[in-house]
């Protein structure tokens, strides 16, 4: 018994240890509510939400898509991407996610044509994501892309 109140004593001290960071974006996976919550900031970061870009509404958005946080979800997880036959995110595997692939082409250089994904690298601007935001995404849809609730071993950024 003596072992169990000590592993409740010491797991909470571990959880605050762990959400340590001196990042500097608006949200990090410690104050948000969810991986998925972190996700929508960094594209609004990224200036993917921009009305120049994703953040319009379908009829207005690049490739009419809108990554506004409102409709980040609904628009891309279990959606058909018009550049590819790999839906725009696929839970649980980040090689069959377009979003995913077509992020990572910009931040470290994959074949987007390798994947049989038409188009180029997004952002379309210099401002690719870092490597550990494109590691959140990347965790965030291993995890099943959840819309709630944090995603276990996500890189804090």
């Amino acid at each position: 018994m003596r072992r169990r109140s000590a592993c409740f004593c010491v797991l909470p001290i571990l959880a605050l240890a762990a959400c340590g960071s001196d990042s500097t974006s608006e949200t990090n996976k410690c104050s948000a509510q969810s991986t998925y919550e972190v996700v929508n900031s960094i594209f609004a970061t990224r200036g993917c939400t921009a009305s120049t870009c994703h953040g319009a509404d379908e009829s207005s958005a690049a490739a009419g898509l809108d990554l506004r946080p409102s409709t980040l979800y609904e628009n891309t997880v279990n959606v058909a991407s018009a550049s590819s036959t790999l839906p725009l995110v696929f839970p649980a595997d980040e090689e069959r996610s377009v979003l995913y692939l077509k992020v990572a082409s910009k931040t470290i250089g994959t074949d987007l044509t390798e994947f049989g994904v038409a188009g180029g690298s997004m952002p379309t601007t210099d401002d690719a994501l870092t490597e550990d935001e494109l590691g959140l995404l990347r965790a965030w849809i291993r995890g099943g892309a959840p819309r709630a609730g944090v995603v276990r071993d996500a890189p804090d950024v």
